[in-house]
């Protein structure tokens, strides 16, 4: 796929009104969409920027569909939105021509910026801005209502309001790039909304970013959060507060976004009154049916990305909480080994591959006598008595003698000396000392 100014220069080859005067790079935020400096040979005094623009995710309408609802846009004049003069669409993206707005955005003139500058550039320099006064978000906030409540009472997917599409001049505010939607390309709040699922529809988007929009121009800055929940502490004005609370508050993103109809009866706007004429453009039936389904198919896609957030989200937390459990096992596991470690060397002795805790026999004077391993005799131990001839229980073993400091002790109870007799006489049989057996072998062969 090449460059996107490549793409503009094949399209105006087939249309011999419009020629490149100079390229204008990175002056958007979208990577994209390309903009440049355009020359109409049957307008030559006037000042043109065309675009081309890629499509995005969410296409759903056909190039010549597409390009029927351009034409429908390119012929629709009035003052809520910025003139179209020239749009087509091809099969990988269309391309936009609009007269050019010296003054730039209104996000330009809240940062002080130019518009010729690029969008990084721009957007390092200056973070906060001069914010405008009650009487001008008034009407501003009118004009750009009215032109969502024409995209929403015509089914038009619009879903990209933000201070970079908006244009301010002695006439007011004129809502641009009305192609956005259309062409599948995402809102500039697009992570916040991703955060937010009462947030689903091209009409709960588009009050949404108003709500984000309202907030820059009475703050002079950009809300940087899904929600804001400190308004109260703010210097905001109450009526726009008010409007603010409705949108941006997270009982608000929770319960839903109101209409926009709700928002003109709100006293920050009502009392505003345009003397304009209703918007008309013309759009066939069946271009409208195609509309309003790829509507519906966007919006789907929409809920079904936000379920794989929500459920990403859950699978972190879940993959959080198994590892601080694994981590506590762990620890657990090591204090347990570092413990029977420990009780091991203290008390315990390692015989025969295990180990022999036997309780601590006492003396004669009733002090605690400690017991040393017993020592590997150097000659086998003698040959137990003989049976006796009368049945009866065994006599019991003889008692074990304990050395302690050189005097000897017998303990005959304790099951530990028991214990460490029987260890000592396994631990010093010897197989040599075993009497030679002779066999009688008949497991051979007889022949008679």
């Amino acid at each position: 796929m090449g460059s996107a100014l490549q793409f503009l220069a094949m399209v105006f080859r087939t249309d011999s009104r419009f020629e490149i005067a100079a390229p204008l790079p990175q002056i958007g935020w979208r990577v994209n969409k390309e903009f440049a400096t355009v020359k109409c040979m049957t307008e030559p005094k006037t000042k043109y920027t065309g675009c081309w623009i890629f499509y995005g995710p969410d296409r759903i309408l056909l190039p010549v569909e597409i390009s029927a609802l351009l034409t429908s846009f390119c012929q629709i004049k009035h003052p809520l939105f910025f003139p179209l003069f020239f749009a087509d669409a091809r099969d990988t993206g269309c391309v936009t021509v609009r007269p050019t707005q010296s003054q730039g955005s209104l996000w330009d003139m809240l940062k002080g910026n130019k518009m010729a500058q690029q969008f990084l550039q721009k957007s390092a320099r200056n973070k906060f801005g001069k914010p405008l006064s009650e009487e001008d978000i008034q009407r501003i906030g009118r004009q750009i209502l009215e032109a969502l409540k024409f995209f929403h009472d015509n089914s038009i997917p619009y879903g990209n309001l933000s201070s970079r599409n908006v244009f301010l001049d002695n006439d007011g505010a004129h809502v641009t790039d009305t192609e956005s939607g259309v062409c599948g390309l995402r809102s500039f709040y697009w992570p916040f909304i991703l955060q937010l699922r009462k947030i689903h529809t091209f009409e709960a988007i588009d009050v949404y970013c108003f709500g984000h929009l309202l907030y820059e121009m009475a703050f002079g800055r950009a809300c940087e959060t899904p929600t804001c929940d400190n308004l109260a502490a703010t210097n905001c004005p109450p009526l726009i507060r008010a409007v603010l609370e409705s949108i941006l508050t997270p009982e608000a993103a929770r319960g839903g976004m109101p209409a926009v109809s709700q928002l003109l009866t709100q006293p920050l706007f009502s009392n505003v009154v345009l003397n304009y004429d209703p918007v008309s453009m013309k759009m066939s039936r069946k271009l409208k049916d195609a509309l309003v389904s790829a509507k519906a198919q966007m919006e789907e896609r929409f809920v079904a990305e936000q379920k794989l957030y929500q459920a990403y989200l859950k699978n972190q937390k879940a993959y959080t909480l198994q590892s601080s459990e694994e981590e506590r096992k762990k620890r657990r596991l090591q204090a347990l080994k570092s413990q029977s470690s420990t009780s091991d060397n203290n008390g315990g002795d390692n015989n025969c591959g295990f180990t022999t805790r036997t309780p601590t026999p006492t003396g004669h004077n009733g002090e605690a006598a400690g017991m040393p391993p017993p020592k590997t005799p150097t000659s086998p131990p003698p040959p137990p008595p003989p049976m006796p001839s009368s049945a009866g229980p065994p006599p019991p073993p003889p008692p074990m003698k304990i050395v302690n400091n050189g005097n000897v002790s017998t303990s005959g109870t304790s099951d530990g000396s028991e214990r460490n007799a029987l260890l000592a006489s396994i631990r010093g049989f010897k197989k040599d000392a075993l009497a030679a057996a002779e066999t009688a072998d008949k497991s051979g062969p007889y022949i008679e």
